[in-house]
């Protein structure tokens, strides 16, 4: 059959025949009209107004090999034992329910054709245009889809799991409650598309162009979207539990009650973003640029920050759970300047009660460090090394029992109040205060335990750094005491004096 019918009428009645056939007899009107071609092609495409009919065609290698044995024909791939219908031109034509397993369609134009509930698995669609085509319900699965074109193709509830569409043309594709579990869609170009409920869970998205696309309610579960552009999709519902997110861009992207506990999302740019009422507990947003977004209405429970850009990043302490994701799973360096970022980004927002809990939580990730890190010396024999941290995490317990580094006042004044007691206890128990006796002989010197002399002793020596008069240290050892305790007193309460000072100007 030449590529343009000469007698518009025999082309018109090979449609009518081709319409009322059974599939059987249209899969052998097909094979024949390939061998009369000059070229082995198949020639069908839809023209002025009238659309070939190929619905529940089988030229699966079931339905043929049988016929015959050895098949020699134009249309049959010996070597690969399949039909071919290469660089067909099936423009518009309905091939719906046809079963095509395994036909080699290299080439093939198939825009604007319907193989709706069409069974294509293994087939050969390299090169083939299915722009427009409709695919809805077909099976695709094990296809070979290199260089496919599906530009606008209608793909709802169709099988491609596990298939290969790296680098294939999707954009403006409609995907609805497809499934493409573990699909290979690496710099696939899906931008405009419609996933609605599409079924992606694990499947490769690496470095795919998916702007402005619809994934509302997708399940994109541990997907690998590394560096993906996601820039204004629409993203409400989606799961996104345990999915890969490196690096991707979401500024301005829409994710509204979505889940995305556990996803790691670290470098990834989510300025603008839309984020409301979205799970993200443990979620990892190390690196990620958060600036002005709004996660107050987000669960961010245990979400990692390490190295995060926060800047005007809405949120509040309560939602953090109490600690960041680095700080429960023993990751200190990180934890510290995860708690350094929302410490500065408090600090902006005007919240100076956070600020010194993110402060204050800090402080203490690098005690924690420093412990570690003396263990570590420690095990590996580097002993000054070890000593080294081991004095830092000393000093910094210290910081922390007496004045919570310099944020707590009911702490300094409770170590003014511990070292106090501590001392009279000691004044006591040592006999370390004397009273002058007046006596017609002179003054004479009697030592006292009476616990109201010991106390005024010690209330006045570190309230005023000299005893009351007619209370005395007993000896020298006492008056090293009494040295130690004045020297203690003036410490903490000039420290509280900055402790103070430092609440009062937050």
């Amino acid at each position: 059959m030449p590529d343009q019918p000469q007698d518009e009428q025999a082309y018109r009645s090979l449609c009518e025949v081709l319409a009322s056939a059974t599939p059987s007899d249209r899969a052998r009107l097909v094979l024949g009209q390939i061998e009369e071609h000059a070229d082995g092609r198949l020639v069908l495409p839809a023209r002025a107004g009238i659309i070939p009919t190929l619905d529940g065609i089988d030229l699966s290698r079931e339905a043929i090999e049988p016929r015959s044995s050895p098949i020699e024909a134009p249309w049959w791939d010996a070597e690969l034992a399949r039909a071919s219908l290469r660089t067909a031109e099936l423009r518009g034509t309905s091939l719906r329910g046809a079963d095509l397993r395994g036909v080699d369609l290299e080439g093939a134009d198939l825009q604007d054709a319907d193989l709706e509930g069409a069974d294509l698995r293994g087939a050969s669609l390299r090169k083939v245009d299915l722009r427009r085509c409709r695919l809805a319900r077909a099976d695709l699965r094990g296809a070979d889809l290199r260089g496919v074109v599906l530009r606008e193709a209608h793909l709802e509830h169709a099988d491609l799991s596990g298939t290969d569409l790296a680098g294939v043309d999707l954009q403006g594709a409609l995907l609805g409650e497809a499934d493409l579990r573990g699909a290979m869609l690496e710099e696939a170009d899906l931008q405009d598309g419609s996933l609605r409920f599409a079924k992606l869970r694990g499947t490769v998205l690496e470095k795919a162009d998916l702007r402005r696309t619809d994934l509302w309610g997708a399940d994109l579960q541990e997907a690998d979207l590394r560096g993906a552009d996601l820039r204004e999709a629409r993203l409400e519902e989606v799961l996104l539990g345990g999915a890969i997110l490196r690096g991707a861009d979401l500024q301005s992207a829409v994710i509204r009650q979505a889940t995305a506990r556990d996803a790691d999302l670290r470098g990834a740019d989510l300025r603008g973003t839309i984020l409301a009422g979205t799970d993200l507990r443990g979620a990892v947003l190390r690196e990620a640029r958060l600036q002005e977004v709004a996660l107050s209405s987000c669960d961010i429970t245990h979400v990692h920050l390490g190295g995060a850009k926060l800047d005007d990043t809405q949120l509040q302490v309560r939602q953090l759970g109490g600690a960041i994701g680095e700080e429960v799973a023993g990751e200190f360096e990180a934890a510290a300047e995860g708690y350094l970022a929302l410490e500065r980004n408090f600090l902006g927002l005007g919240d100076p009660d956070a600020a010194t809990w993110a402060y204050r939580r800090r402080r203490r990730m690098q005690k924690r460090d420093a412990l570690a890190r003396a263990h570590a010396a420690l095990e590996g024999r580097r002993g000054r090394v070890a000593l080294a941290h081991y004095s830092k995490y000393a000093a910094d317990q210290l910081a922390e029992w007496v004045c919570d580094y310099g944020e707590s006042v009911p702490r300094v004044l409770g170590s003014l109040l511990v070292v106090y007691v501590a001392f009279t206890l000691l004044y006591g128990v040592t006999g370390s205060v004397v009273r002058e006796v007046p006596t017609p002989d002179g003054v004479v010197l009697t030592p006292t335990r009476d616990p109201v002399d010991v106390a005024i002793f010690g209330l006045v020596a570190m309230a005023t750094g000299s005893p009351e008069l007619g209370l005395l240290p007993r000896d020298r050892f006492a008056l090293l005491l009494t040295g130690l305790h004045v020297f203690l007193g003036i410490a903490l309460t000039g420290l509280l004096g900055f402790v103070l000072g430092n609440r009062i100007r937050r």
